[in-house]
């Protein structure tokens, strides 16, 4: 009776860990899919494609949306839009504990972007030139040659024995047949 209770309570733990394991994949699979969706649809929409950003954490999930300031004044519209997308294509989202963040897209300034240019090719410089000072100091190597090896008396074949066969050299490798296409061998059985 004890071995068939131990059994019993393992197959249930099993089954549970299985159970629970298999809801969690399915939950990550529609969040990954709605980061992929939801900037198509929100640029349907409005026009515009946001930067999105989710993060799921035990109390809920938090989506940060990001949009240019003129979209940003339909602030009602976006976040109305986007509950009702999410709640129609991903039932394992629960909309009550989906937090909507809108937030302003910073642009980036044409300093910011000329400075981090201008870094970036000084860094690059840097290299190139660390790169050819470090190639001039070297002295090119050449590798030694080699010496023809000498044979020694060991080595040297000795002369068959009268019942002996003497052993030929292989002059070449012998190379395998080619393999014959269909045309070819159609081409003798007509001969």
């Amino acid at each position: 009776m004890g071995k068939a209770l131990k059994k019993i309570i393992i197959v249930l733990s099993f089954s549970a860990i299985g159970f629970i394991a298999f809801k969690i994949y399915k939950f990550l699979r529609e969040v990954i899919e709605l980061e992929k969706m939801l900037p198509q649809y929100l640029k349907t929409q409005f026009g515009e494609k946001p930067e999105i950003s989710l993060t799921v954490n035990f109390k809920g999930t938090i989506l940060k949306v990001k949009f240019s300031k003129s979209t940003l004044e339909m602030r009602e519209k976006i976040e109305q839009s986007i509950l009702e997308f999410v709640g129609n294509y991903y039932s394992c989202l629960n909309i009550k504990k989906l937090k909507v963040d809108l937030v302003e897209k910073k642009a980036a300034s044409a300093d910011e972007n000329e400075k981090k240019l201008k870094d970036s090719i000084q860094k690059a410089e840097q290299k190139i030139e660390s790169l050819l000072n470090n190639n001039q100091d070297k002295k090119p190597t050449r590798r030694p040659r080699r010496k023809p090896a000498k044979k020694k008396a060991e080595e040297v074949e000795s002369v068959p024995e009268k019942n002996e066969q003497p052993k030929k050299k292989r002059t070449t490798r012998r190379r395998k047949p080619k393999a014959k296409t269909t045309s070819e061998i159609t081409s003798k059985e007509t001969r």
